[in-house]
């Protein structure tokens, strides 16, 4: 998500809005966003250092900050995350026109102000605090906000709100995942390594990311069998998740792991999902990603720096 992905210099600024318009019914319904005026900021460059950069566009409901959506050009085509967050301090800045910028430091984003510094992605980011003037010499207001046209319709939405478990480390992903949806079924209160030490004193064993261990997380710690394949649908999504209720873990080439809860189609065969990522550490903030089934399942992790992976597991209750 945070990852300097590349631009799309050559494409036109209105093939970009037009994506934008065609993405954000499909987020704001994956998000449970409903009803009101939904209105957004024009792109953002974020400074870096890297060859390329990547773009943000704030998001309103109602004149309420509801998220931003990053938007990026890759294998020739737009593609884009959307994350939802409430910050009082960020919503100020954005509806007052305050001046601010947005820097990539240290794997997080930070939108500096001229008396704050907030990180998009990193709840504490105390070490960054200082004036503006020690991160660029420009800066942005956002004066003009576009409004969505032709409204926010979608045709299929669910959505199962699993518990929050975070952790910092990348390697214990799967167990704040197996966690979440152990204390979702049972209310419990394990966390990332609670789980992880459980396992080690019941087997013996050190627990590591496979099915082995997610499979034992979910029967020893939750009571319930886990079954695993390569690949998913969007029809087997809609009814594990918009029918059943039940939370489906997924699985990346980088061993990362988060715990997909809520999905909606858009009006032209986008599918957009959404995701409790338990090493994205601001907690406020819920990722959705679209994707067009069954070959470009990936998702921009931190524990990857932000760069694409490809879903490699999908784990299952029962």
């Amino acid at each position: 998500m945070v990852a300097p992905f590349p631009k799309a210099e050559a494409a036109a600024q209105n093939e970009r809005e037009a994506y934008i318009q065609r993405v954000l019914p499909g987020y704001l319904g994956a998000a449970s966003i409903t009803g009101g005026t939904i209105r957004y900021t024009d792109e953002i460059n974020i400074d870096d250092a890297a060859d390329d950069t990547a773009t943000l566009t704030f998001v309103l409901a109602d004149n309420r900050l509801v998220g931003y959506l990053n938007v990026y050009y890759y294998n020739n085509v737009f593609r884009s995350v959307f994350n939802e967050i409430s910050s009082e301090d960020l919503e100020q800045i954005i509806r007052n026109c305050k001046p601010f910028l947005l820097k990539y430091v240290e794997n997080d984003v930070l939108l500096v102000s001229e008396d704050r510094v907030i990180a998009l992605y990193n709840q504490y980011i105390d070490r960054y605090n200082g004036p503006m003037a020690n991160y660029a010499d420009n800066s942005y207001s956002l004066h003009a906000l576009h409004e969505m046209e032709g409204g926010r319709s979608m045709r299929i939405s669910g959505y199962v709100n699993v518990p929050t478990v975070l952790t910092g480390n990348a390697l214990l992903t799967w167990a704040a995942c197996v966690a979440s949806v152990v204390n979702y079924y049972n209310s419990t209160y394990y966390d990332a390594v609670g789980v992880h030490n459980s396992l080690l004193y019941i087997f013996g064993a050190t627990p590591y990311c496979s099915d082995l261990w997610i499979g034992r997380g979910y029967y020893n710690l939750g009571g319930f069998n886990c079954s695993h394949a390569s690949s998913t649908s969007f029809d087997t999504l809609q009814e594990e998740i918009g029918i059943y209720n039940r939370p489906v873990l997924f699985q990346f080439s980088s061993d990362s792991v988060v715990v997909c809860n809520s999905f909606s189609e858009g009006q032209n065969g986008s599918f957009y999902l959404g995701y409790m990522d338990p090493y994205n550490r601001f907690t406020t903030t819920k990722t959705y990603s679209e994707y067009v089934f069954p070959n470009d399942l990936t998702y921009p992790s931190l524990t990857s720096g932000g760069l694409p992976q490809t879903l490699t597991r999908v784990h299952y209750k029962g």
